[in-house]
């Protein structure tokens, strides 16, 4: 009787790659429907991109499966930017993460208006690399690295490790996990300004288009707890005009989240 599964929590700990090994294990034993809230709490815009890519590359995601909330791929870069201010603070992990993903992202589909920022990019993420962990990576290696966080780390060799399994299990290890807790003042628009950060949504909205994700976009609870003040800011209005533009979107469905919690219900949302 059960026909999907949807996961949710705090995005600022427990990301994509903790539910990872038991998604593959109900896709092994039959379940073919998955929903992952993901992209709706995040520091840096970088990072909600981040993980909305996680959930579907971590979890195997197919096609008609979904995204709950996706924000960080529709929300207002401008608005964003006004609500957080000039700098934020992070974890050094999180936002070396977040530039691996915007490496690999703009690599993979070799867009040419953010080409000219991989050098930048390269440069930054050698360094934070550098005071996480105790050997030096390439950036491919990195983003290797990263790719694999969908694995259990369980299933890694501790007797002979490899380059890239020693770096995984150093991720993983008591040392590795402190070094990266440690808290860095960030330039919002360090590399990427507005515009663009607004050519990444984009990128990752392509991407989310070309495997079919569906968005499940859900209004009256993105507007209470995300970044906008009113439902005239609300991100499906950025995702209607791109469109129209000629930007590969996403199908996108409305939803009501949590009906209990938020006090509204589905014709709510539509109205």
């Amino acid at each position: 009787m059960v026909t999907g599964v949807d996961a949710a929590a705090s995005e600022f700990d427990t990301p994509p790659e903790v539910f990872a090994p038991s998604f593959r294990r109900l896709r092994e034993h039959g379940m073919q429907h998955f929903t992952y809230h993901a992209g709706e709490d995040f520091f840096h815009v970088l990072s909600g991109l981040r993980a909305i890519y996680e959930a579907m590359e971590y979890l195997e995601l197919q096609a008609g499966d979904r995204i709950g909330h996706a924000t960080a791929a529709g929300v207002d870069v401008k608005l964003w930017k006004e609500n957080v201010g000039e700098r934020l603070w992070m974890r050094i992990e999180d936002y070396l993460n977040d530039l691996v993903f915007a490496y690999h992202l703009i690599a993979i589909t070799k867009e040419r208006a953010l080409e000219p920022t991989l050098p930048r990019i390269a440069l930054r993420i050698e360094e934070y690399a550098a005071k996480i962990y105790p050997n030096t990576y390439s950036v491919c290696e990195l983003i290797d690295a990263w790719l694999k966080r969908k694995d259990n780390p369980t299933s890694l060799s501790n007797e002979q490790p490899n380059r890239l399994e020693q770096f995984c299990l150093y991720y993983h290890s008591k040392e590795g996990r402190e070094k990266g807790k440690e808290i860095i003042l960030v330039d919002t628009y360090d590399i990427f300004g507005e515009k663009e950060l607004v050519c990444l949504q984009k990128l990752l909205l392509k991407v989310m288009h070309q495997k079919q994700i569906v968005i499940e976009t859900l209004p009256t609870s993105n507007v209470i707890i995300g970044y906008h003040h009113s439902f005239s800011t609300y991100q499906l209005y950025n995702w209607y005009r791109w469109s129209k533009e000629g930007e590969k979107i996403p199908a996108i469905v409305i939803g009501t989240d949590d009906a209990g919690i938020f006090a509204t219900n589905i014709y709510n949302e539509y109205c």
